[in-house]
């Protein structure tokens, strides 16, 4: 009978571990457990592991939509959007608080979100300091906000007199889908304006369409001057970018036109 003595497992046991290492960095297998993790653990926990973790992560077509860095495919049993939940519990004021609050568009409309001003949509994470967010090259700048993508963001501006409301419309084309980045340098480009209020609707004109997007800019002039937040300056991520959006002709709201 063969005995293996304590110096024989010893010797051997370099081998054991580079053999079961070798099978968990199979790619296969190493991506399938992966799968597993929650986005937050998947995008700051496991590529510090080792080298191999991050490279999987980084590499690999699934984990990068799990990370909502490149668009979902679409299809018929997956059509149920996916808010991105790194994003949502730093950015709330930019999602709706649940499926549930997104409504469906109908002859009377009705808004799931209330206006808020400028001032709110700022990160909100306290946990983390304001200027780990506003870096460059934060990672949530990249992010998409939903899956399957938006593809197309509307916005409304519009100004609230004292006789009159008035009304200009604009749209962003996002091919490759929605970034957070952009999201976020639309708020802080228009909140630079006379803004009072930003209301941000997620909408559905049917159940089973995809999301709509209308994010809306609202002056409120009294007394011949616009009200506006202050301070929002010091939002701005540093890496900033002016979002341009090609507004129509400004329509006038007196006659009873819905925003």
């Amino acid at each position: 009978m063969n005995i293996i003595t304590f110096e024989d497992s010893i010797e051997s046991l370099p081998t054991m571990v580079s053999a079961s290492t070798q099978v968990i960095l199979l790619p296969e297998l190493l991506e399938s457990i992966l799968r597993l993790l929650p986005p937050n653990d998947l995008l700051l926990n496991a590529q510090l592991v080792s080298r191999s973790w991050r490279h999987a992560v980084q590499c690999s077509p699934s984990l990068s939509q799990k990370l909502f860095k490149i668009p979902g495919m679409r299809s018929n049993r997956q059509r149920k959007a996916m808010f991105n939940p790194l994003l949502q519990h730093t950015f709330p004021h930019y999602f709706p608080s649940s499926l549930k609050s997104i409504h469906i568009e109908t002859d009377s409309i009705q808004r799931q979100s209330t206006a808020k001003s400028p001032s709110k949509f700022a990160p909100a994470n306290k946990r983390v300091a304001l200027e780990s967010y506003l870096r460059k090259e934060a990672s949530w700048r990249s992010m998409m906000v939903v899956q399957p993508p938006v593809t197309r963001l509307e916005i409304a501006y519009t100004s609230h007199e004292e006789i009159c409301n008035c009304v200009c419309r604009g749209r962003i084309e996002c091919e490759d889908g929605l970034r957070m980045g952009v999201f976020y340098d639309l708020v802080q480009t228009h909140a630079g304006l006379p803004v009072s209020l930003i209301d941000v609707n997620w909408q559905l004109e049917e159940p089973d369409d995809d999301l709509k997007l209308v994010v809306n800019f609202h002056s409120i002039v009294k007394n011949g001057k616009a009200e506006r937040d202050i301070g929002n300056s010091e939002l701005r991520s540093k890496g900033y970018k002016p979002v341009t959006v090609k507004f129509g002709e400004m329509t006038c709201l007196c006659d009873g036109e819905k925003l």
